[in-house]
């Protein structure tokens, strides 16, 4: 979880304000929250912004901490 929130800071495509909003919605999707498909929207739409090679980053990083049927919601 850390290791993905200190990468989202390094994405210079993506404003603060958008960092702080990815960064709370890894921490809901990692949490399997009741927020969850409000927080996978929201991160494919900030990703995407900071392009392919990011979205590649956070899934290798995430990949152990989220259960199978949030990967399929934001790596699909």
């Amino acid at each position: 979880l850390n290791a993905s929130k200190e990468l989202v800071k390094e994405f210079n495509q993506i404003s603060d304000e958008g960092k702080d909003v990815l960064e709370e919605s890894i921490e809901n999707l990692v949490r399997n929250s009741p927020a969850v498909p409000l927080a996978a929207s929201r991160f494919k739409r900030i990703v995407s912004k900071a392009g392919p090679e990011a979205m590649l980053m956070l899934r290798e990083l995430m990949t152990g901490i989220i259960s199978e049927s949030i990967k399929k919601l934001i790596f699909q």
